[in-house]
């Protein structure tokens, strides 16, 4: 398989070539049509010139010669076809833009027919030599129909809008609402062009609101189209005369206003259960049925071997990471029908496949450009089987950092980087910038941290086995192995609370700022098993720690919410630290019956004490108990005092 992959891509080349000398030759043989003769004149060079440009675009944007690789024969022509409108489109746009009446329109239009007859010969050979891909040619194939249901509401604010942007441009250019004979020809050809162009996309089709791209989509497309069709009636028609503030002013009004509107009503009436991602407990009930997971190994009815599609997609570009997942994972364990590899952003390429069908599943998209990123995850795991295997990549924000610093000067890096920065992870995590970071971007290219990335997976039900750097990027290899968590919803605030562990072992809520990066709190014991404890019981350099957080901790400024447990009776000014489930589970027995028997404290034992581990910081806390058990009042001012003298004289600080 990869020889014949070797083969059709030293081919391709090969064809690249000859599509750059096709479409030179197209031209001069226009030219000769047209003039008799091969020589160009000065003007004509620089025209073709501009063919190349516009050429080497349209390969760029369209990504021409991937898709030749993925067609059949018809859809090697309709290909050519497509990029040979495109290239018509903009020289017709240039000419129209620039008022280049001079050129000749019979020359324009020659070579392009010529130049996409050669091109689907060309096309065809090479989707011929490969042998073609049937599966795309299904998908690709005839249009649909054009039965729909009609959304008469959006058909007639269309005709409103496209009415209003002829008055409003008349106005603006001529100060007056009578219509010139030159401005109603061009109002003809628009209404002709906005009426073909509205069948072609369907555009007043009733949609669902799923999806903003969805919805506008129809809007653009009719747009570029229309752009085009006016551009080419200008150049066919050489009516270079007209006002080209009228002709495009219209359009870009018209455009403009419509994509405005119907996006203003898709935020409006937009349904959240689709829109929104899954970010509650209530919301995970809702999407998934909570279950335990039985992780006993299942005996395989398939054939066991490695799937010749992993060695094909990993042996040459991908060896690192093929490496990578052979190592952590028995790939001969599981069945070659259950694995599935994919380069997907959507949750949508998942649904197809069964409920718990999956041991393998591979996505080489990064985790960075999901929209819904917690609704992916769960509608993955639906399809995963107990204890099967998921494999992705995210690229983290130091590694953005350190590429976005390695593409210009550090001088300008430095200053660029701070709106960067505050569009990329501030806009999406605050409620109405956040409509319009993800409008804009469509989640795309969004920052996402390790620590968020990882405690993201472990709320859906998944434990992290590995991790591993490939490529400026960071790929995990994670393993479901748990129902979804129900015990608390995810925290995304600046101010959170934080379960722990309080008076008779009840459950309490501690405010803080938040110090972490969103979904920390799911990692506790991963966190604890890769990184250990520091002398003060606290995880040792801490990924999931803020930059500001460590400055929020140095001077105590997150844990100043906390006065509000102290006003509601739930914490003492002075007292053992407030300990989450995990690290109350690490205590041993006794210690743990002690201290339920007290209120937690704003000013820990610890300050007092200043112990040096954890086995000492389990005596600081043991001692100070006994002692508070006998003479509470004492021994809570000679530990405060103490603390006092020690977090001003000598430093102390939280880290």
């Amino acid at each position: 398989m990869n020889e014949l992959v070797r083969h059709s891509n030293k081919s391709l080349k090969w064809y690249i070539l000859a599509d750059f000398l096709l479409v030179g030759l197209s031209f001069f043989i226009a030219n000769y049509y047209q003039r008799g003769s091969f020589t160009l004149s000065k003007t004509y060079w620089n025209l073709l010139v501009a063919y190349y440009v516009f050429w080497a675009f349209i390969i760029y944007m369209e990504k021409k010669y991937t898709r030749l690789q993925q067609v059949d024969f018809l859809g090697a022509w309709a290909l050519a076809g497509k990029t040979c409108l495109y290239l018509l489109f903009l020289i017709s746009f240039l000419t129209v833009l620039m008022q280049l009446s001079g050129f000749s329109r019979k020359q324009v239009l020659v070579s392009c027919v010529i130049l996409f007859a050669t091109e689907g010969i060309l096309y065809s050979l090479y989707s011929h030599q490969i042998g073609g891909n049937s599966q795309s040619s299904q998908s690709s194939g005839s249009p649909n129909h054009l039965s729909f249901k009609i959304s008469w509401l959006r058909l007639l604010l269309d005709v409103f809008l496209l009415f209003f942007s002829y008055f409003i441009i008349n106005v603006i250019r001529r100060g007056q609402y009578v219509f010139s004979e030159d401005y109603l020809l061009i109002a003809y050809i628009i209404t002709g062009l906005w009426f073909i162009t509205s069948i072609l996309t369907q555009k007043f089709k009733r949609a669902n609101l799923q999806n903003i791209w969805y919805y506008i989509s129809p809007s653009i497309k009719s747009l570029i189209l229309m752009l085009f069709g006016l551009t080419l009636s200008i150049f066919l028609l050489k009516s270079y005369y007209l006002s080209r503030f009228e002709l495009f002013g219209t359009l870009m009004v018209f455009g403009g206003s419509e994509i405005l509107i119907f996006s203003a009503f898709y935020l409006l009436f937009k349904d959240p259960d689709r829109e929104d991602d899954i970010e509650s407990i209530d919301d995970v009930r809702k999407m998934n049925k909570q279950k335990m997971l039985d992780l006993t190994e299942k005996s395989i009815t398939a054939e066991n071997f490695i799937n010749p599609a992993l060695i094909y997609l990993f042996i040459d570009e991908e060896r690192e990471l093929y490496d990578f997942i052979n190592s952590e994972i028995d790939i001969a364990s599981i069945s070659s029908d259950s694995m599935v590899f994919l380069d997907t952003r959507t949750s949508f390429n998942i649904t197809q496949y069964k409920n718990d069908s999956i041991g393998l599943f591979v996505n080489l998209h990064t985790l960075n450009d999901f929209r819904w990123l917690n609704r992916y995850l769960l509608t993955l795991y639906e399809k995963v089987s107990d204890g099967g295997y998921i494999v992705g990549n995210l690229q983290t924000n130091d590694q953005y950092k350190e590429q976005f610093f390695s593409k210009m000067p550090p001088y300008l890096a430095r200053i660029l980087f701070i709106p960067s920065f505050i569009f990329r992870r501030a806009f999406p995590k605050l409620p109405i910038l956040k409509q319009f970071y993800f409008f804009l971007t469509d989640g795309k290219n969004r920052a996402l941290s390790k620590a968020e990335a990882f405690g993201r997976l472990y709320f859906c039900g998944y434990e992290v086995i590995a991790e591993k750097e490939i490529d400026k990027h960071l790929w995990f290899i994670a393993r479901k192995v748990k129902t979804v968590s129900i015990d608390q919803n995810p925290s995304y605030s600046p101010l959170i609370k934080l379960p722990r562990i309080g008076l008779n072992g009840n459950v309490i809520n501690i405010y803080k700022f938040r110090t972490m990066y969103p979904y920390s709190e799911y990692l506790q014991e991963y966190a604890y098993q890769h990184n250990s404890l520091d002398e003060k019981g606290k995880i040792k350099d801490d990924f999931r720690m803020t930059g500001w957080g460590k400055v929020f901790r140095k001077l105590w400024i997150d844990e100043l919410p906390q006065i509000i447990n102290w006003f509601r009776g739930e914490v003492s000014l002075v007292g053992v630290r407030a300990l989450s489930q995990h690290f109350f589970d690490l205590y041993p027995e006794d210690m743990q019956k002690l201290r339920v028997q007290f209120k937690p404290g704003l000013v820990p034992p610890y300050y007092a004490d200043m112990p040096k581990n954890f086995e000492e910081i389990l005596e600081s806390e043991r001692c100070y108990l006994l002692r508070k058990k006998e003479k509470p009042f004492t021994t809570d001012i000679i530990y405060f005092c103490k603390a006092f003298y020690n977090i001003i004289f000598r430093h102390a600080r939280s880290r």
